[in-house]
């Protein structure tokens, strides 16, 4: 009785942590032991994304050729299937054009429905100008553009 009941105590918060997380699940050999593994995570689709429509976060200071600075912008999205962006989309993604700065995709995860990714950039650029990022996520593609003050 009591194996069974700490075996029924254990597989429900495995499915608990299975559901909240989509990335574990709990393999039972036998009435003695168990194990966790990682699973695939589901990877989140989007119907498409918007980079003209990005903003930068309120009260943030521009970018200026040669000051060091963080920005975070909100690029709107429609999701389609939630689920991760895999790591290799999140960045960092190198800025073209003006050089110098960086682009991290901060959510990691995308979510049905209409949203916004939170996107965070950082560093010196080294001229002024605009900077560009090409980001991917989500099966969609979409390029945003920064201006960088002299």
């Amino acid at each position: 009785m009591k194996k069974t009941l700490l075996l029924t105590i254990l597989s429900l918060l495995a499915v608990g942590s299975l559901f909240a997380q989509q990335s574990t699940a709990v393999q039972l050999r036998d009435s003695k032991t168990f194990r966790v593994f990682k699973a695939d995570p589901v990877l989140g689709t989007v119907i498409s994304i918007d980079c003209g429509s990005a903003v930068v976060r309120q009260g943030d200071a521009p970018f200026k050729n040669g000051v060091a600075n963080m920005n975070v912008w909100y690029i709107p999205y429609v999701g389609d299937v939630a689920g991760a962006i895999p790591a290799a989309d999140a960045g960092p993604i190198a800025s073209q054009g003006v050089e110098g700065l960086q682009l991290v995709l901060l959510d990691g995860n995308i979510t049905s429905g209409t949203w916004a990714e939170t996107v965070g950039i950082w560093g010196t650029p080294t001229s002024s100008g605009t900077a560009s990022f090409p980001i991917h996520f989500g099966g969609q593609s979409c390029t945003l553009s920064v201006t960088v003050q002299p």
